[in-house]
């Protein structure tokens, strides 16, 4: 008997990997990230465990060009899930 996978979001993400930075303290603070996942209510990111990384930023897509307003929602080790604001 085969088993059915089911996606339990109500969204669609996609997968990638695209290099980013993370900006705050009005810019006096850059740190360089990997963009996983995109939705559009989202992102997921990849940054060393030790990373100190603030509530809300700004992330800057820079293979996109691209930026955007976010807030941490969750971290598990090295992935860190952002909502947009």
């Amino acid at each position: 008997m085969e088993a059915q996978l089911s996606e339990r979001r109500d969204y669609a993400r996609k997968r990638c990997l695209l290099s980013a930075k993370i900006e705050f303290n009005d810019r006096q603070s850059i740190m360089d990230c990997v963009v996983r996942d995109r939705s559009d209510m989202g992102m997921r990111i990849k940054l060393p465990p030790a990373a100190p990384v603030p509530g809300e930023f700004d992330l800057h897509v820079v293979d996109r060009g691209q930026k955007h307003r976010m807030r941490v929602m969750w971290r598990v080790g090295d992935d860190i899930g952002l909502a947009r604001q």
